[in-house]
Parts: C-alpha cells; structure tokens; sequence
C-alpha cells in the first residue's frame, strides 16, 4: 500500500512552517483544510495565498451536519 502524508492546515504558523518543509523535502502529501464554519475572511485569503505562493493545492473539507442537527432544533 502507497503511503501519503497528509498536513493539516490551520493557516496559522505551524502548519504553515510544516507545510514549507514537507515541500524543501519534496514530501508526498496532500495539504487539506477542515474548515469549521467559523473562520475569518483572512482565512481563506491566506490559504488562496498558500496555494498560489507555493504551487499547491489545499483540499478545503466542510462538513455538513444539518440532518444531525435537525432533530435537535425540534
């Protein structure tokens, strides 16, 4: 079986600093981001900045919980 590293990015410093040396050490990965609903515009313009600065792609995962949460609104 093929093993991929997979690097969770927050936008903040630390994933960002092992995101930079998972590429200085030509790493097989896949970057994704788990967004929460609650993130700040600049979020999103930091990571449209990764993507772009360092020739990558960031896989953006929101999940959706709205059946989950529907019984307990009723």
């Amino acid at each position: 079986m093929a093993f991929k590293n997979i690097i969770s990015i927050s936008s903040g410093k630390d994933s960002t600093a092992m995101l930079c040396i998972a590429i200085m050490r030509g790493l097989d990965f896949k970057a994704v981001f788990a967004d929460t609903g609650n993130e700040v515009d600049e979020v999103y313009e930091y990571l449209d900045y990764l993507e772009i600065a360092l020739d990558i792609t960031i896989f953006r995962y929101k999940p959706d919980f709205t059946s989950q949460l529907k019984h307990k609104r009723d």
